[in-house]
């Protein structure tokens, strides 16, 4: 045994001066003195064992508290007993301890727990004998300054508010590392000086009460962090956005996930009450959100989810609009669909400055009945008073309801589209893809897609009301595959621009100041492409549009299968406009007559000969002062120039030397050029107020 005990010294030595060799000239600098090779070490090493450690993690992390730390208010300068872990760096462990407050009225006080063990100057020790770890300072002047945090302490609460001799208002500071479910039984409010760090499994449970935090919040935007049906309310500088799952909504297609999501968007509504710039709320992507109610979008609130992924999506199953514009006030969205303009300026209610980026709106539930306002449900995205508002790269999804609009945006100036996509299920019919509405003006929609069987995809209807400026820039606007939209582009408002964009599978592609009789005025069209479409009815429609520029340009194999090319049925007070469209080869429409009633209407016809044969240029109206402008038939090819032909009975009040070849005119004067009819053709010049003709013989 003496042998296989010196056996196992030696090697023990052994392994100590290998080690000791490996890292003998590695530096160490200890943060505390190293005990003394004599009778003190064992004194010495339990004094360097005890706080080496803590002095090394001080250096690496702030003070925190790991649990309990505050209490409540309380109709005396008592406060109830609380137990506290904390790190200061050292470990302090301080069980259950009343805190009486010397405090006078009115007085302002601040609390810390310390593993300091002489006490600290200036403050106020707590505990038998006055051996606690809790310290606090009270100030009773009118503009209190916050103590300095001593060494080795942590704050837990300040400022707390004294008001007579009772504790009236306390606000929680320091650092919180939660790592299990905490209760808050009473309104708490975290100070701009806490800070909150929620681990794995960490939940604060508020119930029915107030939670106010004005400090900062570390969590995993994919974890829940809070409980509780009452009012959350989030500081300017305590968190970048609110997630929607910080409440517990899933994202798994399943979980109902419409409460939790409704009380994330509190929270925002809350912060947007108090603080200008609002408060966005974020769907973390690759879910889909389950709802069976729809979710307001309220003043200076933004929705979105990761850009360049693939987005989140918000699943609507229920039977109202999925998402729409409301009104919040103390904890209460009231939806404002009802509304008109004057009422919402006047009670600063709706959606302005909000915003939607990212999402995808799915509505999948038959949308019927009234929203609480009494306005019937008629969009899955429905938003009244939505001023200086954003849609990002939002797609709405009608895989149901009939007769439905995809996104309607009413009296809102200013508000932006860009990139929205809005597609409805093949079989689906009816409603508009994108409604603009009554005063939504000086707004704009950049590259809108829209796809299916509406009524009509895109459309600003004043509805009564003028909308001025409206603009789109390259939109796409086309039916499904299993049929075409009834109209691509309606438009009853003022200073609506068009500037490219492409528009298919459409049985009339642009549908001008015709519904309800309102005008469309100052409109600007520029050089959008018409595609293929065998049952397109006509190819602009024009009643009572006035002052305007239309310029579309047909795709090489359209045809209209209607009797008026460029016309409505009433063809009534377009007056003062300029209508351009450019033919190709493969036009072989006929009967395509110009139904422009009124007059001072230039219409100019851009193509080949092919093209020009085969439209009838001809005015049905009694008019004067319309004119046709024979650009169609200035075609040049094979060094030659063609003229298209006109009769003499067709020659109008055309201006003064307008160049035509009549096909039936004859020379009846070789002094003056005077053109009649029954000849073998000839070329019509107008000059001043008369018709001349030049024949071969001339």
């Amino acid at each position: 045994m003496h042998v296989k005990q010196s056996f196992y010294a030696f090697l023990v030595l052994l392994l100590a001066t290998c080690v000791d060799a490996r890292h003998s000239t590695l530096r160490n600098d200890s943060l505390s003195t190293l005990p003394d090779q004599n009778a003190s070490f064992m004194s010495q090493g339990r004094s360097f064992w005890d706080h080496e450690p803590a002095q090394r993690e001080g250096e690496h992390f702030i003070p925190f508290v790991y649990s309990g730390g505050f209490h409540g208010i309380s109709s005396t300068l008592t406060a109830p007993a609380m137990t506290t872990v904390a790190y200061m760096p050292e470990r302090v462990n301080q069980t259950s301890t009343i805190i009486t407050y010397a405090a006078a009225a009115n007085d302002v006080c601040w609390t810390i727990i310390s593993s300091d063990n002489d006490g600290i100057t200036g403050w106020t020790r707590v505990g038998s004998g006055n051996t606690g770890a809790y310290y606090y300072q009270c100030e009773g002047d009118t503009t209190p300054n916050e103590p300095t945090l001593p060494a080795n302490s942590a704050w837990l609460m300040g400022p707390i508010t004294v008001a007579g001799n009772a504790i009236t208002a306390v606000q929680i500071a320091g650092t919180w590392r939660l790592q299990s479910t905490v209760s808050l039984t009473s309104n708490t409010t975290f100070s701009t000086r806490s800070q909150l760090l929620f681990s794995p499994g960490a939940l604060l449970s508020y119930g029915t009460n107030t939670l106010t935090i004005n400090g900062r919040v570390e969590a995993q935007d994919t974890q829940q962090i809070l409980s509780g049906t009452g009012r959350v309310i989030f500081g300017r500088t305590s968190v970048p956005h609110i997630s929607a799952m910080w409440w517990g909504a899933l994202g798994d297609n399943s979980n109902a996930d419409y409460a939790p999501i409704l009380t994330a968007l509190g929270a925002a509504a809350e912060r947007a009450t108090i603080d200008d710039p609002g408060a966005c709320v974020y769907f973390p992507e690759l879910r889909v959100y389950r709802i069976s109610s729809g979710l307001p979008l309220s003043r200076k609130m933004c929705w979105f989810t990761a850009i360049g992924r693939r987005p989140a999506k918000i699943l609507h199953t229920g039977t109202g609009s999925a998402i729409y514009s409301a009104t919040y006030s103390a904890g209460t969205f009231t939806d404002n669909l009802n509304l008109g303009l004057a009422a919402m300026i006047a009670n600063n209610t709706g959606a302005d400055e909000s915003s939607i980026h990212g999402l995808i709106i799915e509505q999948t539930g038959t949308i019927t009945g009234n929203a609480p306002s009494g306005t019937t449900w008629n969009a899955i995205v429905h938003l009244n008073g939505a001023s200086d508002s954003s849609l990002v790269d939002l797609r709405v999804d009608g895989t149901a309801s009939a007769n439905i609009d995809g996104l309607r945006l009413r009296n809102s100036f200013r508000s932006h589209l860009v990139r929205p996509y809005v597609v409805r299920g093949s079989v689906v019919t009816g409603g508009i893809g994108i409604n603009i509405l009554e005063q939504t003006n000086a707004s704009f929609a950049d590259n809108p897609s829209v796809q299916g069987q509406w009524t009509t995809s895109f459309a600003v209807d004043n509805n009564g009301d003028v909308i001025n400026s409206y603009t789109l820039i390259n939109p796409r606007l086309e039916g499904s595959s299993a049929g075409p939209a009834t109209r691509g582009f309606q438009c009853s408002g003022r200073a609506v621009t068009i500037l490219g964009g492409y528009i298919e599978r459409t049985q009339t592609p642009f549908n001008l100041g015709v519904i309800g009789g309102e005008a469309c005025i100052g409109a600007n069209i520029q050089h959008t492409f018409i595609g293929t479409d065998a049952n397109t009815t006509y190819l602009v429609r024009l009643n009572n549009v006035q002052q305007s520029r239309i310029a579309v340009i047909p795709q090489p194999s359209y045809t209209v299968s209607s009797d008026e090319f460029l016309s409505g049925t009433v063809a009534n007070g377009n007056i003062g406009n300029v209508i351009e469209w450019y033919g190709t080869t493969a036009d072989t429409t006929t009967n395509a007559s110009l139904g422009l009633a009124d007059g001072a209407n230039v219409v100019r016809h851009y193509g080949t000969a092919q093209s020009a044969e085969v439209y009838q240029e001809y005015l049905t109206t009694t008019a004067t002062l319309n004119r046709m402008e024979k650009h169609v038939n200035r075609v040049i090819a094979e060094d030659f120039v063609r003229i298209g032909t006109v009769t003499f009975a067709s020659l109008g009040a055309d201006s003064s030397f307008t160049l035509r070849a009549c096909s039936d005119c004859q020379v009846t004067s070789s002094t003056n050029n005077v053109c009649a009819a029954s000849g073998a053709g000839a070329l019509a010049i107008r000059i001043g107020a008369d018709w001349r003709c030049f024949a071969l013989q001339n």
